[in-house]
């Protein structure tokens, strides 16, 4: 009882800029609408992202997200507490970081000055509310799950500072460990590029979708047959003799019936000419070329070619069909 009050009495200027108006539906921290929101539709928001977008990407989101709420919070402590010592004043964070239900915040070390922009901190973190959520659905996490935290964190330090200021986070209990453990220093202190950097970078993903589908496009004009290898059958793969075999034995039929197919299109409801000067002129009678027999009367009962001896009767009317079955080979009359 005795630290929840003591708890309380460093805080109390932050818990009187509380104010609830209840007629209008408004909530007021010193004079800035606020909102009292349910933790798990954040995370449950969280997670509705990581599945639309990536952990990358959702990662960058929810720094972002607590990056803002920071930024505001630093841009309030600095109203309620202008004549107190630098200290004191930036103490509000982690006590608004309590206050708002989202972590419990220990300082363990805390130094910097502002003139020069120097800062150096660390903090542990205690039921943090994203763990608590990430235990419940997921069990143990392979790397610090403690996103939105760690936004707030960076937001809050580097509005206050004036000075891009990073943290990273080396313990998290959602890993096993007894709690979270942060460490904050500038930007450029840090070796390589940080996850608060890479959060702001430029990442357009309106861009990236008219991208993919400006190259879908391209792949659809494209002819099928220019994005397979002469080895391929349509969308099949392998490397194996008997199949390279078969796909060269189906590719060998469909071109011979691809031309079969040209080839009675061409003799549908044309004339079959010799190609002998004589011949060149359909007679009344059927003229023989080599061992083909070309009938010139298409207008007649349609009868088409004779080849090899074989008759091939293409005809309109059934009835002429039958009275040229009835006559000997060769002896074809036309009436």
């Amino acid at each position: 009882m005795n630290a929840q009050k003591k708890a309380a009495h460093w805080a109390q200027d932050l818990l009187d800029e509380i104010r609830f108006d209840v007629e209008n539906g408004k909530i007021w921290f010193h004079g800035e609408r606020m909102l009292l929101s349910h933790a798990y539709a954040l995370w449950q928001f969280r997670e509705d992202l990581i599945e639309s977008l990536g952990m990358a990407r959702a990662k960058r989101f929810l720094l972002r997200y607590g990056y803002y709420a920071g930024m505001q919070d630093a841009q309030i402590a600095k109203k309620i507490r202008p004549h107190q010592s630098i200290e004191e004043a930036f103490a509000a964070g982690p006590q608004l970081h309590t206050i708002r239900g989202m972590v419990k915040v220990t300082p363990r070390l805390l130094s910097f000055d502002v003139e020069k922009g120097l800062f150096k901190g660390t903090f542990d973190w205690h039921d943090s509310f994203e763990v608590s959520y990430h235990k419940k659905k997921h069990g143990i996490s392979k790397e610090p799950i403690c996103w939105t935290l760690l936004g707030y964190a960076s937001g809050y330090t580097s509005y206050f500072l004036g000075k891009e200021i990073a943290f990273k986070e080396t313990l998290c209990e959602a890993m096993g460990h007894d709690h979270c453990h942060i460490i904050g220093k500038t930007v450029d202190e840090w070796e390589g590029e940080t996850d608060l950097e890479r959060s702001f970078l430029p990442d357009s993903i309106e861009e990236e979708l008219f991208s993919l589908r400006n190259e879908i496009n391209e792949l659809k004009q494209q002819n099928h047959h220019d994005l397979l290898d002469s080895t391929q059958l349509f969308d099949a793969v392998g490397e194996s003799a008997a199949f390279r075999q078969v796909c060269r034995f189906i590719g060998k039929s469909l071109a011979k019936q691809s031309e079969r197919v040209a080839r009675r299109r061409n003799r549908r409801g044309q004339r079959s000419l010799c190609q002998r000067p004589a011949c060149r002129q359909p007679p009344r009678r059927p003229a023989f070329c080599g061992r083909e027999l070309r009938l010139h009367s298409a207008r007649i009962g349609g009868i088409g070619i004779i080849r090899r001896g074989k008759r091939r009767v293409y005809r309109r009317r059934a009835e002429q069909a039958r009275q040229i079955r009835a006559r000997p080979f060769g002896h074809y009359f036309f009436g």
